[in-house]
């Protein structure tokens, strides 16, 4: 009976501590001061304010760049024609009569 309850005892310690451990986990997450950045803050909604540097320089946002903001598939078309570069100084032929 003695060696049961000792097993007992150590499987409700090891429940404990990984209950400790997940609860530990969990509101690390929560905490706000987890990450800190000078340059930018990250808004309640999960939007990103962009903080302008002693120069007024501030992180570019390339969220929306892309075709049609990322929202629609690039399109195939037809190719109509190849276009193949010049050989040698294409800047001498470029230049001329434009």
């Amino acid at each position: 009976m003695s060696q049961n309850k000792n097993i007992l005892n150590v499987f409700y310690l090891t429940l404990l501590g990984l209950c400790l451990f997940i609860y530990t986990v969990i509101t690390s997450f929560k905490n706000d001061t987890l990450w800190n950045s000078r340059f930018l803050t990250i808004n309640k909604d999960g939007s990103i304010t962009y903080v302008p540097d002693e120069k007024g320089n501030i992180i570019p946002d390339f969220s929306n760049v892309g075709y049609h903001h990322g929202f629609s598939q690039i399109p195939n078309i037809k190719v109509v024609k190849i276009v193949n570069p010049l050989q040698g100084d294409a800047g001498k032929g470029n230049s001329a009569g434009h």
